[in-house]
């Protein structure tokens, strides 16, 4: 887990989002290009569980993952999320 994700060092960037928090509050690092590309494909997941993949992105993969509201959210429910991608 990371307060920087960078799709420079990995294959797979997953970035799991809460319906209650701003995605780009966490995405200020990432190019702006990458910025538009999580805050468009994180309106289309809308429901805890809803998994949204996006390949391609400078030879790298993007999985976003809606976890619901933050304040509801706790290991049990990111080891829940981590399992359905399994």
């Amino acid at each position: 887990l990371t307060q920087n994700p960078s799709l420079n060092q990995s294959e797979c960037l997953v970035i799991g989002i809460f319906s209650d928090l701003n995605v780009l509050d966490f995405t200020t690092h990432l190019d702006k290009e990458h910025q538009e590309i999580i805050a468009r494909l994180s309106q289309k997941a809308t429901e805890a569980g809803d998994l949204l993949w996006h390949h391609d992105l400078q030879h790298a993969n993007l999985l976003i993952i809606q976890c619901g509201k933050h304040a509801e959210f706790n290991s049990a429910g990111f080891q829940k999320r981590i399992t359905e991608i399994t």
